[in-house]
């Protein structure tokens, strides 16, 4: 959606399968988290400065940990993802002097929604996802817990 809204994307995750995924929505910027030091590819991706905004939306605490680290001053870091038990700390002292912003985003209400099918609708967001049985849901919760699920399940409740 960020890129439908024109702005430029820099997708962190890991693995040549999500980065073809990302690939395949038009975002050409992808730094693998397992290749290491992600802070300094994200600040040599936008000429040592640091992102505007930090969407994370990650299922594991990890990416909330460096997230802030990613931001140039007065940057944000919009947290959307619920993993269980994931406490996030700022260095207070460069939280202040960066000015940057914490903010929790509760999507999916019905503004949102409205919202995401017209881009939808316009062609202006794609997609990627699978449909699959009932019966197959514990593989469907294997693979989210392997982290080797890339895109959407639908599942097929007929």
């Amino acid at each position: 959606y960020a890129k439908a809204m024109g702005y430029r994307v820099i997708a962190i995750d890991s693995g040549e399968e999500k980065r073809k995924l990302v690939a395949s929505y038009g975002i050409s910027d992808f730094i693998d988290f397992k290749d290491g030091d992600v802070e300094a590819k994200v600040k040599a991706a936008t000429e040592g400065r640091g992102a505007h905004a930090v969407i994370v939306v990650a299922s594991g605490g990890a990416a909330y940990k460096d997230a802030l680290s990613f931001l140039r001053p007065h940057g944000a870091v919009v947290l959307v993802g619920l993993p269980k038990d994931t406490n996030i700390t700022a260095d207070v002292f460069n939280t202040v002097l960066n000015a940057h912003r914490i903010i929790g985003s509760n999507v999916g209400n019905r503004q949102d929604s409205i919202e995401a099918l017209k881009l939808a609708a316009h062609g202006d967001v794609k997609t990627k996802y699978e449909i699959t049985a009932m019966e197959n849901l514990p593989s469907v919760f294997d693979r989210l817990a392997a982290a080797t699920l890339s895109g959407r399940v639908v599942l097929d409740c007929a």
